[in-house]
């Protein structure tokens, strides 16, 4: 994890909380796991430890075992916050460590943990005081605790079976800071969740990451939908917000990472009525530079155009491009699906092989400008303004 102010200074660790920071620049590296203060018995941590940067102050780190510490200087010096966590007052509860651990991004200092048998537990008051708020969760392990971005008091809570043969989804939102929870995992199938993402933009609108894809729902957790369509079977392990909060970005246990363009998701729940196509967003591209005298063309100087759209009934579209004059530039067809599809486009009008001694294929792009995107078909038709470069 990158240092949010120090370009040279990156964080990392393994497992049981093996951490470390490490300057780029220099090479050097440090380890700064906290260790139990004098008198104290060893401290103990979980396969997956948790631990974070806060949002408030970069050089504030938190770090979570079966006690939460916390160090102000970049993890050089470390303080004991909490007692010990893992012994709840309902000794079903009581476990080896902790497995989650976040501070709000609307309050400096409201913090949640939680640990392998499903002790919660909040202070309002950065570690002065803890108080547990398990009341009627299951005893499962707490894999993901979310304090909201947009309200103080709102918090959305992941819990999975650990070394049990239970898969199903444990989802829970509070309003009132962990006081009460209300059960948000209907409709979804049966399948472990391993992350919360809040949307940035739209307060509604919260993703998940469970054992077999990515999930949306529109209205905080009431109804669900798959957003796995082109996602391949995997688990996905974390959600997190790239490029200015317009990219969500998928971690997955095994096959890489993957990113969604999720300006379309939001228009489609925010314009788009039930049962009406409509167009969702659009980002113009970049034909390619020439790269030296005869006329070789640098592909990695382009951007490819795209355009999204919401189609209620499967089939095949036309998309046809015309200029300011009306004129045709470009037509092709298009299989689309029921759902919110996507169109990429490379601006080539016809592409001709070239068989001589030094082949040199003819490719004909439009002209840099404006253009008029339709896409028609199966009672449908969609326009937008498209700008080539």
């Amino acid at each position: 994890m990158p240092d949010p102010t120090d370009p040279d200074l990156c964080y990392y660790t393994s497992q049981n909380g093996n951490l470390n920071k490490k300057n780029i620049r220099t090479g050097e590296t440090r380890f700064i796991q906290p260790s139990s203060e004098a008198g104290e018995s060893p401290i103990r941590t979980s396969w997956f430890t948790p631990w974070f940067i806060s949002k408030h102050n970069p050089t504030s780190l938190y770090y979570g075992a079966n006690k939460v510490y916390h160090s102000i200087d970049r993890g050089d010096n470390w303080f004991r916050l909490s007692p010990d966590l893992c012994y709840s007052e309902d000794p079903f509860r009581k476990s080896r460590a902790m497995t989650a651990l976040a501070e709000s991004p609307v309050k400096s200092g409201l913090l949640y943990a939680g640990t392998e048998k499903g002790a919660l537990w909040v202070s309002r008051d950065d570690g002065i005081n803890w108080i547990e708020i398990s009341n009627d969760l299951p005893i499962k392990a707490v894999c993901c605790i979310m304090p909201s971005v947009h309200e103080e008091g709102r918090v959305y809570l992941a819990m999975r079976a650990l070394d049990e043969d239970d898969y199903k989804p444990y989802l829970y939102i509070s309003e009132n800071k962990g006081v009460n929870w209300k059960s948000i995992s209907r409709g979804l199938p049966v399948d472990r969740v391993n992350y919360i993402l809040e949307d940035p933009v739209m307060q509604d609108l919260i993703y998940i990451g469970t054992d077999r894809g990515v999930f949306v729902s529109a209205n905080r957790g009431n109804t669900w939908t798959s957003l796995s369509a082109t996602l391949p079977t995997a688990s996905v392990q974390k959600l997190a917000w790239a490029g200015d909060n317009g990219f969500l970005v998928a971690a997955t246990h095994g096959l890489s990472l993957f990113t969604l363009f999720a300006e379309p998701v939001r228009r489609f729940y925010k314009s788009i009525a039930p049962g009406e196509a409509g167009f969702l967003a659009l980002k113009s591209g970049k034909l390619p530079a020439q790269k030296d005298f005869q006329g070789d063309l640098n592909w990695l100087t382009s951007a490819d155009s795209e355009v999204y759209w919401y189609q209620p009934t499967a089939g095949s579209m036309v998309i046809i491009l015309t200029d300011q004059k009306d004129k045709e530039i470009f037509s092709t067809r298009f299989e689309a699906e029921t759902g919110i599809n996507r169109w990429s486009w490379n601006h080539v009008i016809s592409f001709k092989e070239d068989t001589g001694l030094y082949p040199m294929p003819e490719i004909k792009f439009p002209a840099p400008g404006d253009y008029l995107l339709t896409i028609q078909g199966q009672g449908t038709i969609v326009k937008a303004d498209l700008n080539i470069r």
